[in-house]
């Protein structure tokens, strides 16, 4: 269900994903290759590819345990046992068929399989394309300082003239704020659903898996299973918030970067920066649906949700 709710909440923001893509290139393209802030957004791809190619190494991790669990029941049949009841599969799952046949068995295989492939595949695109958006804001917030370090040296050399090219700096300052605010909230807007499937879920996830590893005869691949799902059920929501939280504090920064001393400046800058600091004062937030916020602090009450739950299950099976 967790994976279903990621899917269809992103196939029905398809458009805004698009809008993004464009809105990002064109920041991007309106760059002089020659000048620093190119090399910022140079730097952010970089990390986009890094960053998702760390993530989906998950992806063979995650699934090289499935030949395993394949291996082993093929080697039971070679010594003439055929009890397909101690053959392991990751999770249990009604069908209409009997898994204690070696074909019903392998079926099930199969279907637990392609399951895995769709849920890892969701959670893993959701994860890496958030994070790599989350990437492109701090590279824009990185690019309105130092668009605003250079007004700053401007005004320090010469605060009583007012050229062109300084208006021009001044526009392009307020334009690049806009653009943060803007990518913001599309990016806020497509995750919304994602958030709110994804939190929630890991964390009756987490509860689940600890309480099937507590409750089932101890083998190594059990333990390699449980130990990647404990895994995938923690570092997921914990990108999530840990970009939320680093995107928002950013933007948050720049709008106290033109607090400062802003009344000193001549009064087209003022007005410029009015206009900046006015736009700062929205609350800036990523959210489930608006029903809980994604950040650092959430990730902590997703652990003690997870053990909450935990404790309920160990307590319901006790009695």
């Amino acid at each position: 269900m967790q994976s279903i709710g990621m899917f269809f909440t992103l196939g029905m923001k398809i458009k805004k994903i698009k809008a993004l893509h464009l809105k990002l290139q064109e920041i991007v393209d309106n760059e002089d290759p020659d000048d620093e802030s190119y090399t910022i957004y140079s730097e952010a791809e970089q990390k986009c590819r890094k960053y998702t190619q760390i993530i989906w190494y998950y992806f063979i991790l995650h699934e090289l345990l499935w030949p395993f669990a394949f291996l082993y029941p093929f080697y039971c049949i070679y010594k003439g046992q055929h009890d397909t009841s101690k053959w392991f599969l990751p999770f249990s799952l009604w069908v209409p068929f009997s898994t204690e046949s070696i074909f019903g068995w392998y079926l099930m295989w199969f279907i637990q399989f392609n399951m895995s492939i769709v849920y890892i595949t969701v959670i893993l695109s959701a994860t890496a394309y958030f994070v790599s958006c989350a990437v492109y804001i701090i590279a824009i917030c990185d690019h309105f300082e130092l668009q605003f370090k250079s007004l700053k040296e401007d005004e320090n050399k010469n605060r009583n003239q007012s050229s062109r090219q300084h208006q021009i700096k001044i526009k392009k300052a307020i334009d690049i704020h806009v653009n943060v605010y803007e990518v913001f909230r599309i990016l806020a807007e497509i995750n919304s659903g994602v958030i709110f499937s994804l939190l929630p879920g890991s964390a009756l996830f987490l509860a689940l898996t600890m309480f099937n590893t507590e409750n089932s005869n101890i083998d190594a691949l059990l333990i390699v299973w449980c130990t990647v799902c404990i895994t995938g059920s923690l570092l997921w929501p914990f990108l999530f918030c840990k970009f939320a939280t680093i995107a928002t504090n950013k933007i948050h920064n720049i709008g106290l970067l033109t607090h400062s001393d802003w009344f000193t400046y001549p009064l087209d800058l003022q007005k410029s920066m009015i206009l900046i600091i006015a736009r700062s004062q929205e609350p800036i937030h990523f959210s489930g649906l608006n029903l809980f916020y994604c950040n650092v602090e959430v990730f902590g009450k997703i652990i003690k949700t997870s053990c909450s739950y935990y404790l309920i299950f160990r307590s319901v099976t006790e009695h």
